[in-house]
């Protein structure tokens, strides 16, 4: 019942929405002012086709004229007919549907029983019938003994049915029964006297009597008979069964027939309370329709009394669209072609910026003021920082960059640096100026300018080209994958050097390289030098091994050079080696190119020692967060005495204690001269301790503080040249801080610093009593934007004493990058 409801409440919700649609849309227009191509179309020909519009006699629909009142109820009183309708069919047919439908399947399981249960009838009356067969009566005379045929005596075993099945078969199969039982009693006396396997037996058996034969028939007959008592009973048995399940199924179809009946009852109440509903929908229909149709009044009254408001002003505003719509294309058009005239400029403006773009410059300038005062001079510190007394000086140092990108692989750099004293002399002192080219072709690098030795190719070695040219020009060649050569040429005193080079790698195993210098003077062209060697790697060993010769003085013996090198890595630790010997003529001569790789070189005097060879091995390893470098020099002179011996060694190790932690030390030693007594030896060390930076609370304030015990200095970590080593009697603790603060001001970046240096001497017993020394400065930088920055510092220098010596150092600088 409920999904009977659920039905019906589907064809109503349905019928408002489907029911123009069921019609589809009209083949043909109705109305002859309604175009196909009318954006209305659809709707108005979907209304004429169900009914609800008509149209004018004249043919027309008339879609801009106003709706009268009468036109409105026309439309809803159609609207509301054809809904009524539709809703009442859909009711009636559909409780019409469910009556047939269940009465015909009531019926049809009533015809099935009664078709089963007839045919079932049939079928064990059928299997009730008692066939006496020749063979059958021939199977027990010939398998069994005689004697045993004698003695059987027939069974009389009593038929009965069951109450159940006599009120289905009736009298009809009981009389049908015993008709068959007789006839086949007959049958059987028949055969055993007339059959001729009875003839066979008398035949077989002389002996028997025709009362032993007569006994013999009557004791087949009698077991033929008992076998078709028991196979009626089983069959009355199976037909009982049966008879049982039939009059089961007869009773559900009764129940299901009586079930059946209160259904329809429940649907007859369902369809009458249907009918309640429809008939209280149909009184809410029409109430509504009675206020649709107000409505409809009081709108249309609104629309006809604004029509009249306004229609003076709707038709002013007719010809301002027109206007307006006039106006609109001639825009259009303009826009057109100020689209096309930016799209130009969008083009040209990217062919600029290209241009632009091929086309850098960049620099830095730099104006510096400084000023030093002192209370006596000249002013020196412990370990020999000098503090001269000088007025105020400005200076402006600047270099310029200027990048042309001449095409996709070749980019060209014009560089050129200066400095002037803007309050002294004035006069300008260009102090760097190059072209530097690099390029994706053969000539991967070219430079010319001052200052060539950081562009000077590694493959032109020292040995055939001992100094660069200081003014001159320099480049690399690939011209295949392993094939490259490099070119110098360059002024030299009071001729004209040059030098090339090449090198080819067959396999990472080995290669082989050359190189030659040669100089112009005095109208004759010379060559100096020449060298060849080979390179590679085997087994993660790299090696290089080089022979030269100075061909500058022609005569002389001794003027070759051999070298060789090695190098092995395995993170983390990493070894390098290096031998070289030379010749006592080998870039001796005068004019000669060649550099000799050691220290102490020859000189005028004859018993001066100089180095004929040399040794250096260096390494360094990384273990458990420590650093650790040593490098080991030892120069010999001819008899492979030691005129050098030099070596260094450090340690860095970075902890994070709750702070920043730093230790690190650093010794180097050098002992020169043959025969040189090991006092004489120079040293410098240090050993420090830093902490920080810390952060203090995120606050753009921070600290650093260090301890140095030093005894003497090293200049540039030069530990193979004796004079680097400075102050080697001079030992102090020294100890340092640092507190920076870092903020931003107005979108400016501030940046304040303060450091102090306190150094204190260590002196031995019996030496004058040391003196203190303190350092102080202060530093302020004040950043415009990240390429313009103001820089102003002080350092204050003084000594603790009772009367201290004074030094102040006043800067200021402005930098401008771009």
């Amino acid at each position: 019942m409920t999904m009977k409801v659920r039905s019906l409440a589907l064809v109503l919700a349905f019928v408002l929405v489907l029911g123009p649609a069921a019609v589809a849309f009209a083949n043909s227009n109705p109305f002859s002012d309604v175009p196909a191509d009318h954006w209305a179309y659809d709707a108005v020909t979907q209304l004429a086709a169900v009914g609800l519009v008509e149209g004018y006699p004249d043919g027309t629909y008339g879609g801009t004229r106003m709706m009268t009142r009468y036109e409105a109820a026309l439309v809803f009183a159609r609207t509301l007919a054809r809904l009524e309708a539709m809703v009442e069919e859909e009711v009636y047919a559909t409780n019409a549907d469910l009556r047939d439908q269940v009465v015909a399947e009531v019926l049809a399981d009533i015809e099935a029983a009664k078709a089963q249960l007839a045919a079932l009838i049939k079928e064990e009356l059928a299997n009730i019938e008692v066939p006496v067969v020749e063979h059958t009566i021939e199977r027990v005379v010939v398998e069994q003994p005689i004697e045993k045929i004698v003695e059987v005596q027939p069974v009389e075993r009593p038929f009965q049915l069951t109450p159940e099945a006599e009120n289905v078969i009736g009298k009809l199969v009981a009389d049908l029964f015993k008709q068959e039982l007789e006839a086949a009693e007959l049958g059987a006396q028949e055969v055993v006297v007339e059959t001729k396997i009875i003839e066979r037996i008398v035949e077989a058996e002389d002996a028997l009597t025709e009362e032993d034969v007569n006994r013999i028939a009557a004791a087949i007959l009698a077991t033929e008979l008992e076998r078709v008592y028991a196979d009626h009973d089983s069959s009355i048995a199976d037909v009982e069964a049966w008879i049982g399940a039939v009059v089961k199924r007869v009773h559900a179809l009764e129940a299901d027939q009586a079930a059946l009946a209160g259904d329809v009852a429940d649907l007859q109440a369902e369809n009458n309370r249907f009918a309640g509903l429809i008939d209280g929908l149909q009184a809410d229909v029409a109430g509504l329709e009675a206020a649709l149709v107000a409505e409809i009044a009081r709108v249309t009254d609104s629309i006809y009394a604004l029509n009249n408001e306004f229609k003076t002003e709707l038709a002013l505003l007719g010809v301002r669209v027109d206007t307006l719509e006039k106006l609109f294309i001639s825009l259009e058009d303009r826009l057109s072609g100020v689209e096309g005239r930016v799209a130009l400029v969008e083009q040209e403006q990217t062919t600029l910026r290209k241009d632009m773009e091929r086309v850098q410059l960049g620099g830095e300038l730099t104006f510096e003021a400084t000023s030093v005062g002192t209370n006596d001079g000249t002013v020196k510190s412990y370990f020999g920082d000098e503090y001269e007394p000088a007025a105020l000086g400005l200076t402006q140092e600047g270099n310029l960059t200027l990048t042309v990108k001449a095409s996709d692989s070749t980019t060209v750099k014009a560089i050129g640096a200066y400095e002037v004293s803007i309050l002294g002399d004035k006069d300008i002192t260009f102090s760097d100026y190059r072209l530097e080219v690099t390029s994706s072709t053969p000539i991967t690098k070219f430079v010319a300018g001052n200052k060539l030795g950081d562009y000077v190719s590694k493959d032109i070695n020292s040995y055939v080209l001992g100094s660069k040219p200081g003014t001159g020009a320099t480049a690399d060649f690939k011209f295949f994958d392993g094939f490259t050569g490099a070119a110098v040429v360059g002024d030299s005193a009071d001729s004209l050097v040059g030098a090339a080079a090449l090198s080819y790698k067959f396999i990472p195993e080995l290669g082989l390289k050359a190189a030659v210098s040669g100089s112009y003077g005095d109208e004759e062209y010379m060559v100096n030098a020449a060298s060849a060697g080979i390179f590679g790697e085997l087994f993660g060993v790299g090696y290089e091994g080089n022979f030269a010769i100075d061909l500058t003085d022609k005569e002389a013996e001794e003027n070759m050079l051999f070298g060789g090198k090695l190098t092995f890595k395995y993170e983390p630790i990493e070894v390098w080696g290096e031998y070289a010997w030379a010749g006592d003529d080998f870039g001796t001569a005068e004019g000669s190119l060649s550099g000799r790789p050691f220290i102490l070189k020859p000189s005028e005097d004859p018993d001066e020692e100089f180095g004929k060879s040399k040794f250096e091995l260096g390494a360094s390893a990384e273990f458990l967060g420590i650093d650790v470098n040593g490098n080991y020099y030892r120069e010999m002179d001819g008899e492979n005495v030691a005129v050098v011996q030099a070596y260094k060694f450090g340690a860095t190790a970075e902890f994070d204690i709750f702070v920043p932690l730093t230790l690190s030390g650093k010794y180097a030693w050098n002992l020169t001269g043959l025969g040189a007594d090991p006092e004489v030896a120079v040293s410098a060390s240090e050993i420090k301790i830093a902490v920080g930076p810390i952060d203090v609370f995120e606050t753009g304030l921070s600290v650093d503080a260090s301890f140095a015990m030093v005894n003497g200095t090293l200049e540039k970590d030069a530990y193979k040249e004796k004079g680097k080593f400075k102050f080697g009697e001079k030992k102090a603790f020294v100890i340092g801080a640092n507190l920076n603060y870092g903020t931003t001001v107005g979108g400016a970046g501030l940046d304040l610093g303060y450091g102090v240096e306190f150094v204190m001497p260590r002196v031995e017993e019996g030496e004058p009593d040391p003196i203190n020394e303190l350092t102080h400065s202060v530093t302020a930088d004040y950043s415009f934007t990240d390429n313009l920055k103001l820089e102003l510092g002080a350092t204050i220098f003084h000594t603790l004493e009772e009367v201290p010596e004074t030094a102040q150092k006043y800067t200021a600088g402005l930098t401008f990058k771009f």
